[in-house]
């Protein structure tokens, strides 16, 4: 089950962190309530007003009318221009935003991975693909030598991106969680557990 938080847009993530974290037992409640119901779906609709987390900061969509049909980023908004011929048009909006997305997610993932990688003095980096992945952030194949990154992760801070490609290209010299494990993490990235706990507000807060 998927926790959706929705808030104004000044407000920090400590803040609505702290908020849930008074309202937790409620929170508890509700969950294991909901949990035995039918999950309901959030449907996107692309319309203006619209909030989508984008590496680490929660924008508003806007759509406006253009010569020509782009995505951009603003401030706090994301910008998606259609033309006017086509701005009734929710499914182009839809297919519009989600290449753009796709886009980013490839730039971004793609950048962070080979910078991270640098970090180690492998031989064999291990390749990379992204992927649609429900439960985790990332994974790492024994047997092919790669590493497998999720598509959400856009959503999340770069260095709550960094986190997990540093953990999971120490997997590929120890394929457990033991000591040598968490021993060579920690040298690679001495913060991780702030990352890791970073990543984790954001599972539950991420919209998408």
């Amino acid at each position: 089950m998927e926790l959706i938080v929705r808030s104004p847009f000044e407000k920090s993530l400590e803040e609505i962190e702290n908020f849930l974290m008074r309202k937790i037992q409620w929170v508890r409640k509700q969950l294991a309530f909901f949990g035995t119901q039918e999950p309901a779906q959030v449907e996107r609709r692309y319309i203006s007003g619209e909030a989508h987390y984008y590496l680490g900061r929660q924008y508003m969509l806007e759509v406006a009318e253009s010569h020509r049909e782009y995505v951009s980023v603003s401030r706090e908004r994301i910008m998606l221009y259609r033309r006017s011929e086509n701005s009734r048009d929710l499914m182009g909006a839809k297919q519009l935003f989600l290449k753009w997305q796709s886009e980013m997610v490839a730039k971004h993932l793609n950048e962070r991975y080979r910078a991270m990688s640098r970090l180690f003095d492998y031989k064999d980096i291990p390749t990379m693909e992204i992927k649609a992945m429900e439960k985790r952030w990332g994974s790492y194949r024994v047997k092919t030598k790669s590493i497998a990154l999720n598509a959400k992760l856009i959503h999340a801070p770069l260095d709550a991106i960094d986190y997990v490609i540093v953990h999971e290209l120490c997997h590929h010299e120890h394929h457990d969680h033991g000591k040598e494990f968490y021993k060579l993490l920690s040298r690679k990235m001495p913060n991780w557990q702030v990352e890791k706990k970073k990543l984790e507000r954001y599972g539950a807060l991420v919209c998408g």
